[in-house]
């Protein structure tokens, strides 16, 4: 036992000084960063260039917002795949994780825009087998905003991201779940089933019987030009960032990650029964993360959204922009603002914020608003909410309708940071809001 625990030791001990000091050990390539910004954005392109040259962003990453309607950043920089020495363009599309969660919700905002149902109506409605077992009563809207309860299958389930491609396999894993709790009394976030959850429902609620990917590819994606798949092609495979993700690195941050730091050690200390362990891990295709580099693999509807950093903020900018060219003001007023704000009882954090299948965020400005102040995310800021959703590994997309804002990041280089606590994505959205601040004061004066 001692000889083993030596060993351990030594290995833990190769692996961090491999992780902290690899890139001395290794030939670094050519610094890479391109992209357009209008002039009043110059800043962010600055940011964004420093996050490669301090070798925080150590991979490939893009960055784009769009603000009243207008393109004013589209970045992108590293490599798709350094082993080979591929360039990130223009063109290079990520895989984006649960950022597919809020894509999901705006195809069914769309129906919802459209009268096919009402978020009010049980989900049993339109999906009578799944209304057993305690489920009869769950909302679309309780569904949508991790109240449900199905955070977790009931036992310990191998099937592969293969499996995923069987819609009547999957119809029947979720039909026969339990609530881990009564449904609608409090929220808990759904990693994985969430994803299978909007698929079986939408399937079951549009006209044309047709799943996420095919309805965003019809409705959304060709008619608006947005780059982005639920399902990746074959022909569109050699256009998309190799996935790296350093389990080492991604367990070290998720420890430092206030969101995620209580599941994990409940990991770590093997409390197997806890709702985040459950929820992670008792279905091995959450932990097949390096399989998404596989072509097989992404063109499963349900494996992940692929996509540009300039899609995720242009489909963000179409809800909020005034136009209606997508949903009508109505629906996306209903959008805005958060069904559910309290514990999560999976994450075990004491105030997480969901609703309509997003993820909400807040914002602290000082009273004294000042466009140099680096901004707290935390509190609300001019009493309003932003939404949109996090991707595991450091996604992020957000929209911010008071100051019709969309931002959105994607990289390769996976963290085990979430939403406002990556800190590449802050350091970027922080210098657009000393922008779109700086803006508005000179604008109120």
């Amino acid at each position: 036992m001692a000889i083993s625990s030596k060993i351990s030791f030594v290995v833990i001990i190769i692996a961090v000084f491999y992780y902290l000091f690899r890139n001395r050990l290794f030939r670094p390539l050519p610094l890479h960063t391109d992209g357009k910004v209008e002039p009043a954005f110059s800043n962010v392109s600055a940011v964004f260039r420093k996050l490669f040259e301090d070798g925080i962003e150590t991979e490939g990453a893009a960055f784009a917002v769009y603000w009243k309607g207008r393109k004013v950043v589209d970045l992108w920089g590293g490599y798709a795949e350094k082993e080979i020495e591929k360039p990130w363009h223009q063109n290079t599309i990520a895989v984006v994780q649960s950022v597919t969660k809020g894509v999901g919700a705006i195809c069914l905002a769309l129906l919802y825009d459209r009268g096919r149902f009402s978020y009010d109506d049980p989900v049993s409605r339109y999906w009578p087998e799944f209304g057993l077992y305690g489920k009869e009563k769950i909302s679309i809207k309780q569904l949508l905003s991790h109240q449900a309860g199905l955070c977790c299958f009931d036992a310990n389930i191998r099937f592969t991201v293969m499996d995923l491609n069987d819609t009547t396999k999957m119809s029947r894993l979720l039909e026969d779940m339990h609530p881990a709790w009564e449904p609608g009394t409090v929220a808990g976030y759904h990693p994985l089933t969430m994803g299978l959850l909007m698929d079986q429902l939408m399937r079951r609620i549009d006209d044309q019987k047709r799943g996420l990917g095919e309805f965003f590819d019809q409705e959304i994606a060709k008619p608006f030009g947005i780059d982005f798949y639920i399902g990746l092609p074959f022909s569109e495979f050699y256009r998309m960032a190799r996935v790296k993700n350093n389990a080492l690195k991604v367990f070290w941050q998720s420890m430092q990650d206030p969101f995620l730091r209580s599941g994990f050690l409940q990991l770590l200390l093997g409390n197997k029964e806890s709702l985040f362990s459950r929820a992670t891990s008792n279905s091995n295709y959450i932990n097949e993360i390096h399989k998404f580099n596989q072509p097989d693999y992404m063109r499963m509807p349900l494996a992940s959204g692929v996509g540009t950093a300039e899609s995720l903020a242009k489909l963000h900018s179409l809800l909020i922009d005034g136009s209606e060219r997508l949903l009508r003001k109505s629906t996306v007023d209903l959008l805005t603002n958060p069904v559910y704000v309290g514990p999560d009882v999976v994450l075990m954090q004491p105030n997480t914020s969901f609703g309509w299948g997003f993820q909400y965020f807040l914002r602290e400005v000082s009273i004294h608003l000042c466009p140099l102040r680096v901004s707290t995310w935390r509190c609300r800021s001019q009493d309003h909410w932003n939404f949109g959703h996090c991707g595991y590994g450091g996604m992020m997309t957000l929209a911010d309708l008071a100051n019709q804002l969309s931002i959105a990041y994607v990289t390769s280089d996976y963290s085990g940071y979430l939403a406002d606590n990556e800190p590449r994505y802050a350091a970027l959205r922080d210098a657009v809001y000393h922008v779109v601040d700086g803006s508005r004061n000179v604008a109120s004066r």
